[in-house]
């Protein structure tokens, strides 16, 4: 766990340095909005009685290298997690699981805007990237009652994220909506060792 916190620190600060002696230009903001998270066996199908709504917030940090390439970090706070029943303990009652992460991603984006008709300073965007994420906390609730299960769920996860969103100008600022798609390539629970987080989120930014 230590060797790939500090591998995740390398990365960043080597971006870091990378942003601040380049000349190019640097957008900073905020993002917030809810996701829809499930976290179930790798293809295996999903159901509604699966899904556990949540909330996510925090920033972008966006670099450009041209007019429509950039790399951009969504560093966040996002609640994942699922619904499942508890069949072990006789219950056919859902059961909450819920997670907390902070997710640190590093991504590629990719837009265009006039040459595709739209107006100016107006554009849609794709963003793609690994991701890695800290574990704050992890609970199930069953019967009134918070369980921790912090002792079985490893403190870290990862995957790949995907964005795909728009975005327009407000005087010298600029706002967007956005979809993004994580899939956890991490196995993350030793209760269940097939389980894996995916996460749905639909957000508002608004660029400094």
């Amino acid at each position: 766990m230590k060797n790939q916190f500090r591998k995740v620190i390398l990365v960043v600060a080597i971006l870091a340095l990378l942003v601040i002696k380049s000349s190019g230009q640097i957008d900073l903001g905020i993002k917030g909005g809810i996701n829809v998270s499930y976290q179930l066996e790798s293809g295996v199908s999903v159901s509604g009685d699966d899904l556990i709504v949540g909330l996510n917030a925090g920033g972008i940090v966006r670099y450009h290298i041209n007019e429509w390439l950039a790399l951009k970090s969504d560093i966040s706070y996002i609640q994942k997690g699922r619904r499942h029943r508890n069949l072990s303990e006789g219950s056919r009652n859902l059961v909450p699981d819920r997670f907390h992460y902070i997710i640190l991603p590093l991504k590629v984006e990719i837009s265009t805007g006039e040459r595709v008709g739209l107006d100016k300073g107006q554009k849609l965007f794709f963003a793609a990237g690994p991701y890695y994420g800290f574990l704050m906390n992890a609970e199930r609730k069953e019967d009134d009652t918070n369980i921790s299960l912090n002792e079985t769920t490893d403190n870290y996860d990862y995957g790949l994220s995907l964005d795909l969103g728009f975005e327009f100008p407000v005087k010298n600022h600029s706002i967007t909506f956005g979809a993004n798609y994580e899939t956890g390539l991490s196995k993350f629970a030793e209760y269940d060792n097939e389980l894996r987080n995916n996460t749905i989120s639909f957000n508002v930014g608004f660029i400094f």
